[in-house]
This record gives structure tokens, C-alpha cells and sequence, in this order.
């Protein structure tokens, strides 16, 4: 049966000040839920950030590191975690000294927050310098280390001997013969997958956008722009809907196996060009009491 809390994790947390609205809006669901109550989560990076992965970030509300801390001071201040997405797998021991990244580690070092990794050095790293965050393996680790590790069962215990909580790859959302094998406490699934099924360029997409991370060199980060609708023929968008993408029965069959996290992804355009509706369609709406239509 699902448990009484569910966790939503959700892009933006830097960027999106609407997302403040929501948390407020949250707090007073649930002071009436007669049943299940929603904890949210937020994760974000700031701009050139070494260790950022899965996204290249340089645009943010705030205009400066100093600026983007307090933002998760603010959040922290709500009682709700925020994550950082340190997901890159190219840092090595070398690159643990980078003043930027730890500045963030060092002054939001808190029991509430968490770091998303993809390399095991930093998780390492994190789990003995910063023993406070809670470490989460991305979603894109599997990809980057085998043809097929995003479904092998024992690559994923062997990931949660490690971390703390994993992230599955979508494409194993509805293998709910594989995710009750696992300890469903600590999985996490992402709900609003945009990408095509069976995309043959998933590896080759996250290689690109860390190295330009990484680098910083103005020609790799230009080549990830559109990078999913160019590979497939499609300019600019991709020529297909999402195809693995969950609706709220996914949702309801998923928590009755004991999953109770989720992710919501969203980071690339603006707030209301996918983020809002999905915000609406699985957190808000399932949540109302009965009779009550609210427009988020």
C-alpha cells in the first residue's frame, strides 16, 4: 500500500521562482490531506559549475554564487531539501580541489540537502568531506558505464552499495518486476521523460554535455543546443512525442510496490513550456481534497 508521504523531486530550483509558490501552496494541502502528504524537493545548478551534468547551465536568476546560495538558504528556511546536480562523469581526483563547486558544498553542508553524482570519486568525496548530504546516483550513470547497465539488476545493488538513493532509467519505470527486486525506498523515478524509447544517442548526449561542462569551450557547449533533434533528423525538436512519459494509474501501481520518489524534469526551457503542467497534472491535482479544482 503507498505510504503516507510521497517525495516529488523538481527541476528549477534556481531558476523557476514559481516554485516557491508551489511549496507554499504544498504546505497548506497538507495541513488538510486526510491521507497521503507530498514532501517537495528541488534540484539546480549554477552557471560554470565544472561539475555540473545532464544540463548546460548559463542563464540563472541569480547573477552570482553568492546569489544562488541564498536561494537555497531560502528553500532550506521552508523545510525543503535542494540538490545539486553534480552529475558529471568525467571528474577525477584532480578535479576535486574546484573552489566553485566546493563553495556550494561547504556552505549548504546540511542534513536537508543532497548532491547528484555520476562519478564515484565524488561520491566518495562528498560522503567523507560532507557526511550531511545525502548522495544520489543520476540518472544518466548507467548509460555512461555499459551497453546495458540502465537494466541489470545487480549493477543497480551494486549502485546502492554505494549511494543513497538511485535514480532509475526510464525505461525501466513499468518493470515492476525489476524495481520490486530493489529496495523501493531508495529508488527514485522520473516521471516526465521526454526522450524518444530505446534512444540510440543517450550515451553520446550525456558525453557531450559533460564535456562541455566540464571544459567550458564555447564550440562543445554550442554543439549539445538541439542536440536530441539533431541526431534524430528533426532540427530543432524531436520528431516524436514523449514516449515514456507516466500517467497517474503508472504513478498509483508504482507507489502500491512501495515506491514513494519521484522526479520531475524541466530545466532546459521556460516555466510554462512543459514544467507547470506537469506540476498540475501529478502533484497538484491527485493531491486536492475531493471537490476542489485549483489551476496551479
Amino acid at each position: 500500500m503507498p505510504g503516507n508521504t510521497v517525495y516529488w523531486n523538481i527541476a528549477g530550483g534556481l531558476f523557476y521562482p514559481e516554485l516557491f509558490n508551489l511549496a507554499h501552496l504544498l504546505n497548506l494541502m497538507n495541513r488538510v490531506a486526510s491521507e497521503q502528504k507530498v514532501q517537495m524537493f528541488v534540484y539546480d545548478s549554477h552557471q560554470g559549475m565544472s561539475w555540473n551534468g545532464g544540463r548546460v547551465i548559463h542563464r540563472c536568476n541569480s547573477s552570482t554564487k553568492e546569489d544562488a546560495l541564498q536561494i537555497v538558504h531560502k528553500w532550506n528556511a521552508l523545510g525543503i531539501g535542494f540538490y545539486f546536480v553534480f552529475s558529471n562523469h568525467l571528474i577525477e581526483n584532480r578535479h576535486l580541489g574546484d573552489a566553485r563547486c566546493n563553495y556550494f558544498l561547504e556552505h549548504a553542508h546540511n542534513p536537508m540537502n543532497g548532491v547528484v553524482c555520476s562519478s564515484d570519486v565524488l561520491c566518495d568525496y562528498v560522503k567523507e568531506k560532507f557526511p550531511q548530504y545525502t548522495v544520489k546516483c543520476s540518472v544518466m550513470k548507467p548509460y555512461l558505464e555499459g551497453k546495458n547497465s540502465w537494466k541489470d539488476l545487480d549493477y543497480h545493488r551494486n549502485l546502492l552499495g554505494r549511494y543513497d538513493i538511485v535514480v532509475l532509467s526510464p525505461r525501466m519505470n513499468l518493470d515492476f518486476d525489476f524495481i520490486s527486486q530493489l529496495p523501493t525506498d531508495r529508488i527514485e523515478l522520473l516521471v516526465n521523460e521526454v526522450c524518444l524509447k530505446d534512444c540510440a544517442f543517450t550515451k553520446k548526449h550525456y558525453q557531450a554535455l559533460n564535456f562541455a561542462n566540464m571544459t567550458g569551450d564555447w564550440d562543445a557547449i554550442e554543439a549539445t543546443y538541439f542536440f536530441c533533434g539533431k541526431q534524430h533528423g528533426g532540427g530543432r525538436q524531436l520528431p516524436n512525442p514523449p514516449q515514456m512519459e507516466l500517467n497517474l494509474d503508472h504513478i498509483r501501481a508504482l507507489q502500491s510496490l512501495g515506491v514513494s520518489r519521484f522526479k520531475l524534469q524541466g530545466r532546459t526551457d521556460s516555466f510554462n513550456s512543459g514544467l507547470r503542467q506537469s506540476i498540475q497534472k501529478f502533484i497538484v491535482n491527485p493531491h486536492l481534497p475531493e471537490g476542489v479544482n485549483l489551476i496551479y
